[in-house]
């Protein structure tokens, strides 16, 4: 969103109702959100070994990550539609 809005990210999640859960992780603070979020982003670039270590602190096996991905892309398709 950041780079989309030219905008501080800081900046554009004080406009959006968030939790402070979800604004923490959006800001990189650690956090098992954060965790989630670093998981599925290494997962979609191929990252494969930060993929690993995310699931790793989210004490989920590697082996659910593609129904994971597709349960939320569902779910994101379902809001913005």
């Amino acid at each position: 969103m950041d780079a989309v809005l030219d905008r501080p990210m800081k900046e554009i999640l004080g406009e959006l109702a968030l939790s402070a859960e979800v604004r923490s992780a959006l800001l990189g603070q650690p956090g098992d959100l954060h965790d989630a979020l670093d998981a599925a982003k290494n997962y979609e670039q191929g990252r494969w070994q930060s993929f690993q270590e995310a699931m790793e602190r989210l004490w989920l096996p590697e082996a659910c990550a593609p129904e994971c991905f597709q349960i939320a892309d569902r779910s994101m398709n379902a809001i913005l539609l």
